[in-house]
């Protein structure tokens, strides 16, 4: 680039950074030129000035106003920048720049919802923002959704998200919206007691219309036979993941086998359990044989192993 070319170049920044960037009230009424990037570029120009689409001079001509605002140019400014430029601009008048705005759509919004929900939801726009905004994609953040209490999916909830116009910038969008989809659950068919085993009977499977990014994991049968609640839960409860936890190994007032070193012998009996626990844990048993409390460690599932002392009483 030529001395004279780069003085070009920093004059014409230097004239419209200077220029403000207004209210769409406070401009002129006519028509503004379109800005489609983050810098308004010498062909921006082209639809004032033709010669401008074929001009080889830098392309940069300073920063593009904020969506809602306008940045204006003089006629003389215009004749000015085209004249150090070589070209020619008789009779151009002044003109601004903005982004052509129109009003979020509520087809754009469903689309965007659809985009960011499972296959298969049902999805119900009850509101949404309506404020003119650039051309862009909207995205529907998971973080961005006001999650319902439970699994429920009747109440309708905020859902926050972004319209993104130009690399790095967004304006900020909203829905309110029910969404719903079909799923199997399964629910407790009676009152499940804290911590003890669930069996296949006591649980049973129906069809339910969910929202669907609820925090509570919905489970399969297999995933529940066996596990334990965390606390009692009602009949008619869904079961979750949150809800359960590895069922204990041992059960308060189980009988259990037990094995417990005594010399060089291996003592083999059975105990009652005075306090539950999993593998790896230390519980309190009985010998109903001497009547005696002990330690033991469970090992598997109904069985233990004595912490020395070993008790007395036990069958070799």
């Amino acid at each position: 680039m030529s001395h004279g070319r780069g003085m070009t170049l920093h004059s014409a920044r230097l004239f419209l950074a200077l220029l403000p960037a207004v209210p769409p009230d406070a401009a002129a009424a006519e028509a503004c030129l379109p800005v489609s990037g983050l810098r308004i570029t010498a062909r921006d120009l082209a639809p004032l000035i033709p010669a401008f689409a074929d001009t080889a001079v830098a392309e940069d001509l300073g920063p593009s106003p904020a969506p809602g605002y306008r940045r204006n140019i003089t006629a003389a400014g215009i004749a000015a920048w085209a004249a150090r430029n070589g070209l020619a601009a008789t009779g151009a008048a002044g003109t601004c720049f903005e982004w052509p705005l129109e009003p979020i759509r509520r087809e754009q919004i469903a689309a965007a919802l659809s985009a960011a929900l499972p296959s298969g939801t049902a999805v119900e726009v009850v509101d949404h923002s309506r404020f003119p905004a650039p051309a862009g994609v909207i995205r529907f953040p998971r973080s961005g959704v006001s999650l319902p209490t439970g699994t429920s999916s009747g109440r309708p909830v905020i859902w926050r998200g972004l319209l993104s116009y130009a690399p790095g910038k967004s304006v900020p969008v909203w829905a309110k919206i029910r969404a719903s989809i079909s799923v199997s659950r399964a629910v407790a068919a009676e009152v499940l007691p804290a911590l003890k085993t669930i069996a296949s009977n006591q649980v049973r499977v129906e069809t339910a219309d969910v929202f669907p990014l609820t925090e509570a994991t919905l489970l399969d049968l297999k995933d529940i036979i066996g596990k334990a609640p965390r606390r009692s839960l009602r009949s008619g409860q869904v079961l979750t993941k949150d809800l359960l936890t590895d069922a204990l190994e041992v059960e308060r007032g189980a009988h259990i086998a037990v094995q417990a070193q005594s010399g060089g012998a291996m003592l083999r009996f059975s105990a009652v359990a005075l306090s539950g626990g999993r593998r790896g844990e230390t519980i309190l048993l009985r010998n109903p044989s001497s009547g005696r409390n002990f330690k033991a460690e469970i090992i598997s599932k109904g069985q233990a192993a004595a912490i020395e002392p070993a008790p007395v009483g036990g069958k070799q």
